[in-house]
Order: structure tokens, then sequence, then C-alpha cells
């Protein structure tokens, strides 16, 4: 994540010797982190291209390596800018702008595939909502806080899930329930992320209240 460090998104995969690799070769091209956030925009779109077009074909294992891909991007894309030293303003754009564009455009072309637009539309808006509401503690001068069941990271490991699941339901039953479930689960679990991250801030601003009038 292009930012400070003490709101980075905390991923394991950051330590991995493969990961730490794979930045190093990208420092010693010279890849620009701020690119490879905008990369990600370009795989959404061609992962939501492939399951609308083709759900019923190879769409569907298409759409979830496209959304590795992005998760992959979102990985680098910080770690490029932490190697570079290039944590600025311009560059948190970069990293929060692309990826609520990225979440909205695979969650509704999952509903579209399914036939579920209307519950894509709400899963992408609380989606974005769990953004939101972490951006805002940040702005007020808090850590961001990255809990809830259905944070960034989560939310795509359900879509990629349920994306390969519904492939095997497809060639057994030529339905496509497993992505709608999928979509239930983004859908609920952003709402209660938000819900869970809206009243930790709540009581991280009344203590911080508090402390002022002991004061």
């Amino acid at each position: 994540m292009q930012g400070q460090e003490k709101d980075r998104r905390p991923i394991k995969s950051r330590n991995t010797k493969w990961a730490q690799d794979f930045t190093h070769y990208l420092v010693k091209i010279d890849a620009s982190p701020n690119k490879i956030s905008v990369f990600s925009i370009l795989f959404s779109l061609i992962g939501a291209y492939a399951i609308v077009l083709e759900p019923n074909n190879s769409g569907i294992w298409f759409f979830a390596i496209c959304i590795l891909l992005r998760l992959l991007c979102n990985l680098f894309d910080g770690m490029v800018a932490i190697k570079m030293n290039r944590n600025n303003p311009l560059g948190r754009i970069y990293n929060e702008f692309p990826d609520r564009i990225t979440d909205t455009v695979f969650i509704i072309a999952a509903g579209v595939a399914c036939n579920q637009l209307i519950l894509s539309v709400f899963g992408a808006m609380f989606a974005i909502a769990t953004a939101y509401v972490r951006i805002f503690g940040g702005s007020l001068g808090f850590e961001q806080d990255f809990r809830g069941s259905q944070s960034k990271s989560q939310r795509m490991g359900v879509l990629i899930g349920s994306s390969l699941l519904a492939q095997i339901e497809l060639w057994i039953n030529d339905t496509l329930y497993c992505l709608v479930i999928g979509l239930v689960i983004i859908t609920v679990g952003s709402f209660i992320t938000c819900i869970t991250r809206t009243l930790a801030l709540k009581e991280k601003i009344l203590e911080q209240e508090e402390q002022k009038n002991a004061k």
C-alpha cells in the first residue's frame, strides 16, 4: 500500500521470498507503482468482459485469474513504492481509487453473469462503504481499520472461490448458484464490516473525547 506504514493493510505474503524477489525485479526495471495500481483496473475490465460474454465457457476461469492478477497488483504497488521511497499523497490516490473501480467492476460483472444485478449493485456499494469508513477514520487521525469479515482481499477471495465452484457447477448442472451465494456473502459480509468498523470508530472518537475532557 502506498501510504504511511501504519496505514498499510496487513498482508502475510509481503514477507515471502517470491514476493520480495519479484519486488526487487520491479524496482530494478524502474516499474512505476502508480502504473502497477492502474493495471489492476485493466485486469478487472478484461475479467468482466470474459465472464459477461462467456459465463458458460472459459469466461469464469479467466475471470478468476484476472481477480488474482488484480490482487498481485495490489500487493506489488505498495511494496515497490516502499522500496523506491515513493510514499506520497499522489501515490495514496493511485492506491485507493483503482481499488474502488476494480471492486465495483468485478462484483457487478459477477452479478450480470448470474442474473443478480441488483444484488451485485448492493454488494459493490457496501464494498465501497467499507473503504469509506476506513479512510474516514484515517482522515480523523486514527490508524486505519482493516478489520471485518469482508475486507478487500477477503471479498476477492470469496469471488475467486465462488467463481471456480460455479464453473464446476456449470459442468454438472448448467447453473451458477455458487456465484449467487458468493455475492450474498460479499454483500452481507461487507454490510456487517461497515457496521463493525463504524462502531469501532465511534468508540475511538468517544475515547478521544473522554481523554480531552479529563485534561
